[in-house]
């Protein structure tokens, strides 16, 4: 059942975010953020219905607001830009971050951490996701990093420290525990 803010505030900041989820046909589970923290909606969308696909990338550039500049999250995104374990990867602001870079919306407070997506297509071990853990230690907020790789998404943090050999992944269909998150087995590709 929709909440009663849903159809308002998408017209309001027509924006949604992909999320990991178990698909509906073609349809693409998407998630709807509104005015409030509390105000999340979890709904589908159908493929014609997606005028923009912005990824996490493409808004590492993207400048916010002169007058938002100065919040932590923002300055720490600017931090990590030159870092040398980030170069080379495919990543970017996702989270509230992330969403107000691309809507204009703004979502971002003094509070707010830093929410990172890595895209992995290709494995990386547990040092190299230490090495990037050591380079956000002298970042002014929380980083919350996320590793997606094509067939689920896992916290780095956990992955470059778990004591364990296996890790907590996100797929489509559920949370499992994965050896290599490479190499899910009977699991299909979730980007689009």
């Amino acid at each position: 059942m929709k909440p009663e803010w849903l159809d308002a505030g998408l017209k309001a900041c027509p924006w949604v975010v992909v999320r990991r989820a178990a698909s509906r046909g073609k349809q693409v589970p998407v998630g709807v953020r509104g005015k409030e923290r509390a105000q999340r909606w979890a709904g589908f969308v159908n493929p014609e219905q997606i005028a923009q696909i912005v990824s996490p990338n493409q808004l590492r550039e993207s400048l916010v607001e002169s007058s938002r500049r100065g919040l932590r999250a923002f300055h720490s995104l600017r931090f990590l830009g030159p870092k040398a374990a980030m170069k080379g990867l495919d990543w970017g602001p996702g989270g509230s971050a992330g969403f107000e870079l691309a809507s204009g919306r703004p979502t971002v407070t003094e509070a707010s951490d830093l929410d990172i997506v890595i895209r992995a297509p290709e494995p990386f071990n547990r040092a190299f996701a230490n090495s990037i853990c050591v380079q956000l230690e002298g970042v002014s907020t929380r980083v919350d990093v996320l590793v997606e790789t094509p067939y689920c998404g896992f916290s780095l943090d956990e992955y470059a420290h778990s004591q364990l050999h296996k890790v907590l992944v996100r797929t489509d269909t559920g949370r499992i525990l994965a050896a290599d998150p490479w190499d899910i087995p009977n699991r299909r590709q979730s980007w689009m």
